[in-house]
């Protein structure tokens, strides 16, 4: 199983990377490269395997935990789906072969900054709510 620090330094690669395309993806011009298309992957598959990751700490979580437990983390399990959903629906309508194919820049950067917050969220309630009761329940 993955040690906090190392889940706390998936959130923050993660966090570095949603700022940088954060910053990248305004400037339609810089979207069309090769270099940016491999950030966007690198993003994605950090997040993908951040939640693969997670896993065995909802298995803890799920066994002999009160109702309040488990109900937290029946939450986090149903948002990974969704994350997981998102980030796929994502990467089929802007990308062919993990390169990134932009026909509505607006449109795009508008889906981006969708997964930019909900990620952001996922990492703030991780560190929040997650975290603090597999802590609980080690102790």
């Amino acid at each position: 199983m993955m040690t906090f620090d190392e889940l706390n330094q998936q959130n923050h690669e993660i966090t570095a990377l949603t700022n940088v395309l954060r910053t990248l993806i305004d400037d339609r011009l810089v979207l069309d490269n090769d270099i940016v298309s491999e950030l966007f992957f690198r993003y994605f598959d950090a997040i993908e395997q951040h939640l693969s990751d997670e896993q065995p700490l909802y298995a803890s979580l799920l066994a002999g935990s009160d109702q309040v437990t488990k109900n937290t983390t029946n939450q986090f399990i149903s948002g990974t789906s969704e994350i997981r959903r998102i980030l796929h629906s994502f990467v089929r309508r802007w990308s062919k072969n993990r390169s990134l194919l932009i026909n509505d820049h607006e449109k795009f950067v508008d889906d981006a900054k969708d997964i930019f917050k909900l990620v952001r969220q996922r990492i703030r309630n991780e560190t929040e709510r997650l975290y603090p009761l597999v802590r609980q329940l080690a102790a």
